[in-house]
């Protein structure tokens, strides 16, 4: 059986990182509140930065990747993407109403085995490349909280990307 709040997880964590790679909005996590944004307190030396930028790049290399098999997955079993959200989001919360046939329920069951597959595949690449640049796991997703606070490391990033 599997995880299907860790398979949201994961699609939230591949939108996350997409969206850090046009860095033109920081949005909170819903746990936090908006009024008070946590300050992530970590130094990144100009060496560091260099490494977490080269993994940043393999890492939402192989996110796009996956992004475009889940969708695929999605269509190969012969729902719309939006409609395949719109059952999902029901399925991971009791409180949203959405209509669905058997054969909808059947195909969204479907569709996240075949999901959970590619998580455990894609999860193991992004660590690989991550540590081929010499940083942990742990790190790298400090660097990354911090970068989305972080003005002045996201404008750094930015500009490494476009030279």
């Amino acid at each position: 059986m599997f995880n299907s709040k860790k398979i949201a997880g994961f699609i939230l964590s591949l939108a996350f990182l997409v969206t850090l790679t046009t860095i033109a909005q920081t949005t909170p996590y819903p746990e936090q509140n908006p009024q008070e944004p946590q300050e992530i307190h970590v130094e990144v030396s100009d060496a560091e930065f260099e490494k977490f930028a080269t993994a940043f790049q393999h890492v939402r290399a192989l996110t796009m990747g996956a992004q475009q098999e889940m969708a695929e997955v999605v269509q190969k079993e012969g729902l719309e993407i939006q409609r395949f959200n719109e059952i999902h989001t029901a399925f991971l919360n009791p409180e949203v109403e959405v209509t669905t046939t058997p054969e909808e329920k059947h195909k969204h069951q479907n569709i996240l085995k075949e999901i959970e597959t590619i998580q455990v595949d894609i999860q193991k690449d992004m660590e690989d490349k991550i540590q081929e640049q010499g940083l942990t796991l742990q790190r790298f997703e400090q660097i990354a909280m911090k970068l989305e606070t972080d003005p002045e490391l996201q404008e750094k990033l930015r500009t490494h990307f476009q030279d």
